[in-house]
């Protein structure tokens, strides 16, 4: 975990080495050092949406997500995310933005209207 926190202020810095130019992971590498990696939980929805950044590949540049008990939210249609400068973007299985959650530090991802995800404990 500090390995990850390490690269998380590293990430926040905007020196982090798997962001590229235009602000996406390394196309050769998408699954390496991604801090932002693992199970968040999102605050203030319903029942007990979370949502899972995971390292495996899924398109080109891109890793893949696992929702969870989101019905009826915004992120329920997740089906990928990137590294982008200052943060996470999460994307639809057409690679659209889904939105751009902002990192405040190790544990919490900031998004647009008040929405957080904060870290959860993985089971």
């Amino acid at each position: 975990m500090i390995t990850a926190a390490i690269a998380f202020a590293a990430l926040l810095a905007g020196s982090a080495t798997p962001i590229a130019e235009e602000g996406v992971m390394s196309p050769d590498d998408p699954a390496a050092a991604n801090p932002a990696a693992g199970l968040w939980r999102i605050e203030g929805a319903r029942d007990r949406c979370r949502i899972s950044l995971m390292k495996t590949p899924a398109a080109a540049g891109t890793l893949g997500v696992l929702v969870e008990g989101c019905d009826g939210h915004r992120l329920a249609a997740a089906a990928r995310w990137r590294m982008a400068r200052g943060g996470v973007e999460i994307q639809d299985s057409q690679g659209r933005a889904l939105m751009r959650l902002a990192a405040q530090g190790p544990d919490a991802l900031a998004g647009p209207d008040g929405l957080r995800l904060t870290r959860a404990p993985e089971a």
